[in-house]
């Protein structure tokens, strides 16, 4: 973890419970009631680092990650559970109010995702899972999951697009669909899945700014190289 600079006043920010389902080998979670305390949070997913900057906006990327562009950007929406969400479009449908998980393995839709995609259950890109498969949460929920739906390319949702192509996903990504215990609980604010690791490090970086400024923003940046 880098965090620059080192000063600052952080307020209390740790507890401590039965967190339950996390990998052998990982002792807690940092969560956005931290990573809040932040102007900008990079993911270096190249380097292997968590970059933290306490008021720089636009921090100078790291060079040993080669050329960088922009692949994506949108803008992040807090949920009443204190969440993010971005809009994202899937395989050029959408978009899908999405949560924005960097410790979740795997991407999910919900029906309500699925509906966003303007795809129903009977769609022929829609397919049951043969044998129907559960997961287990860090919250100790248990996920059914019944039908799946093979990503070929994504993108975030904006008025300013970058690549309107999207990322490819080029052997194609399983997006497994199920009723998820977390977006139960938010209905009401319309979220129809999670973006998880699975697709977040197909890029270099991930950027995370302005998250304590009330403009947080998710910029996504990739070498030319890969």
């Amino acid at each position: 973890v880098v965090v620059s600079p080192a000063n600052g006043s952080m307020s209390n920010l740790a507890a401590v419970q039965d967190i339950g389902a996390l990998p052998s080998g990982l002792d807690g979670i940092i969560g956005l009631s931290f990573l809040n305390q932040f102007t900008t949070v990079d993911f270096d997913f190249t380097n292997g680092r968590l970059c933290l900057y306490k008021k720089d906006e636009d921090p100078v990327l790291p060079s040993n990650n080669g050329q960088l562009s922009i692949a994506a950007q949108g803008k992040l929406a807090l949920t009443r559970l204190g969440i993010y969400t971005t809009q994202t479009s899937l395989g050029g449908r959408g978009p899908v109010s999405m949560l924005v998980d960097t410790g979740a393995a795997s991407t999910f839709l919900n029906w309500n995702g699925v509906s966003q995609l303007n795809l129903s259950r009977e769609s022929p890109l829609v397919n049951p899972i043969a044998a129907s498969i559960g997961a287990m949460g860090a919250d100790n929920m248990a996920l059914q999951l019944t039908h799946r739906f093979v990503l070929k390319r994504w993108n975030l949702s904006t008025e300013n697009a970058y690549s309107p192509a999207g990322l490819p996903c080029l052997d194609g990504v399983n997006v497994d669909i199920g009723e998820l215990p977390v977006l139960e609980q938010l209905k009401g604010d319309g979220v129809g899945g999670i973006l998880g690791a699975d697709l977040l490090m197909m890029c270099d970086v991930v950027r995370f700014s302005g998250m304590n400024a009330g403009s947080p923003a998710i910029t996504l940046w990739k070498s030319e190289e890969r």
